[in-house]
Formats: C-alpha cells, structure tokens, sequence
C-alpha cells in the first residue's frame, strides 16, 4: 500500500484492500511474511491465555501451538479478510459513509489542477477513540472463537485446520507426541490448543495491545491515528494533506452544489468536474420549459424553470414537453379554468 505525495494512485491498480491481496499475494499488512516473524509480545499474551484458563502448556509445544494460532489469525486479518479490523466494531478505524456524503478532490502535489474522486473507486476510513479498548474487554469477557462477530471465527478455524493438516499431519512429531499425550488423544481437545491460541491471537491484533503493529504496517491504520482519517482511492491509501473534502454530495455540481440528473463530467481548466447543465449551458436560449440546452421535467431543481410554481409546475413542464395525450391536457385546463373561477 502507498501514502501520498506520491502520484502513484493515477497507476494503482483495483480500487480495494481485497485487489491489494489478490495482486501481492503478501496481505495489507505483511504479517505471515518471514522477516517480520511473530510478535514477542502477542507471544507473551497468547501464553498468559493458556496461564488464565488452566491448560498445560510445555515445550516443545508452546512454539507450536503459538504459531499455528498466530498464523490462523494473521492469515485472516491480513490476507482472508482484510475488511475485517474496518467494517466490524473490532478495532479502532472503521469504515465510513463519508465517500456517499462527501465530494473529495484528489491533490496532485505536482502542481495539476485537483481530480474529483469517482465515488465508485473511493472508500472512506475514520478513527473511532476507545472502540477497540471496549471491544478488548468484551472479547476477553467472552473467550473463545465462536465468540468472535459473524463468521469470523468460524473462518479461523478452518485456517487452523489446514495449518494442521489431515490427523494433524502438518505438525512435528514431538510436539504431536506431546499434545496427544496432554489430551489422552482426544483430537477436539487437541484442536482445541490451536483455537484458544488463535482466538488470543486475534484479541492481541485487534484490540489496543496490536495497536503499534496495525499503525506500524496498515497505511489505514497509520493515517487514522495520525490524522483522523484516511480515504483509499483507485487502491491507494491517502492521507487527509493530499485530499479534500467537500460537503456536497458526490458527482453533484462543483459550482452550484445541486444533486441532479443532468450533472455530468465534463473537462473544465485543465481538470474533470461534475457540472449541472444550468451552470454549464444556462445562457443559451432553448425556448419554454428548457434549462441550458435540456427539456427538464425535475421542477424540485431549483434551475427549473418552472421550479416556483411548486407541484403545479409538474403539469406545466408535462405540457411544455407535449407528454401528455390530448384528452389529459384538456381536463388539466378544464380543471384550472374552475379552479380560476372558484377563485374569482
């Protein structure tokens, strides 16, 4: 993932966290890579579990256990499921719905007029104080795997299973001895080391412990805890000095502000932006019932011709339009005849 002032979002490639994934093959943050190894301290808190609920745990097996319950974990943060920590109430970043509030215009620290975001390739991150220190005590109130959100750890647990392999297949012969000798060769109970190391796991990488790790190696994380908020674009991460945001709706008019129909992206000074026909053709005379070069039926625009007369001017942009058959138009003027006389 990239940080601005780099222009290298205009060569990303994909415009999401899983495109990432898919096209490195090395997840967000790198956690299963070799150098970065597995961390002391999720090491410390994945045994303190085992010390917490009672279950035997020697050597050879803690090296083992720890880091078959760690891949499990990493592998779906970082690789599986790299939305996970965001759109679930797990971390302390999460997604937000600003991309669909929000206009944000891309900064070109070359010196380019600004590029107006394509809502279709933007997604929007914001920093959520305390939600992960909250999340963490709830967690460790409700241990276990099938305490985690949705299919989180359902999901685990199969990593776990083919980390294992077929009748634990996978694992070195003497720490297998030894696990089986712990559970008397009850494979659930011998399943079971792994799952509560893989839930501590996750709790650590999740929760405030992990903190330093999600901001050291997630650009999301980084730019959240530093600024706020984060946006990723064309699959590139940017921090708020490279963009901005504007309170008006996206694709909506860059000059007036107006959601309409009619707004379009069109090349204006050197740039893209999104313009209503009013304020890109309103001078042109096109005759009754037209706004710049368009016949408009959306009297609610406040451009529209007929945008003073209220739900009246539906009827008045109908006609204008000749969209009404004969036999409608002539009760329309029928009814406001008695209307007139009614009135005086």
């Amino acid at each position: 993932m990239r940080i601005g002032p780099e222009a290298q979002y205009e060569q990303a490639e994909g415009s999401s966290l899983h495109d990432w994934c898919n096209d490195t093959g090395n997840g967000i943050m790198g956690l299963l890579d070799y150098g970065l190894g597995r961390p002391l301290e999720c090491d410390k808190f994945i045994i303190s579990q085992f010390e917490r609920f009672g279950v035997p745990l020697l050597d050879p097996l803690i090296e083992t256990v720890a880091q078959i319950g760690y891949d499990s974990a990493a592998y779906h943060v970082d690789c599986y499921d790299p939305y996970c920590l965001l759109t679930y109430p797990l971390s302390d970043v999460m997604f937000s719905n600003d991309w669909c509030q929000n206009t944000y215009e891309i900064i070109d620290p070359s010196g380019k007029p600004p590029v107006e975001a394509n809502p279709d390739l933007l997604e929007t991150y914001r920093l959520i104080p305390g939600q992960c220190e909250h999340v963490f005590q709830t967690l460790m109130g409700t241990p276990g795997l099938e305490a985690l959100p949705n299919t989180i750890g359902m999901c685990i647990d199969e990593h776990i299973d083919n980390y294992l392999g077929p009748d634990f297949g996978e694992l070195a012969e003497e720490p297998l001895f030894q696990l089986r000798q712990l559970c008397k060769g009850d494979a659930n109970r011998m399943e079971n080391y792994f799952r509560l190391s893989a839930w501590a796991a996750f709790v650590w990488i999740a929760g405030p412990l992990g903190r330093q790790l999600r901001y050291q190696y997630h650009d999301i994380f980084t730019s959240c805890l530093d600024h706020g908020e984060a946006i990723l674009y064309e699959g590139t991460v940017i921090t708020p000095q490279w963009y901005r945001k504007i309170a008006r709706a996206p694709r909506s008019c860059y000059q007036c502000g107006i959601d309409s129909w009619c707004t379009e992206l069109t090349h204006i000074a050197g740039t893209n932006r999104f313009i209503c026909e009013h304020c890109l053709n309103g001078e042109l005379e096109m005759g009754e019932g037209f706004c710049g070069t368009r016949a408009c039926k959306y009297v609610q625009c406040e451009h529209n011709p007929y945008h003073s007369m209220g739900t009246a001017g539906i009827h008045e942009a109908m006609k204008a339009h000749g969209l009404m058959s004969g036999g409608t138009q002539i009760r329309l003027e029928q009814e406001e005849r008695k209307l007139k006389l009614i009135a005086g």
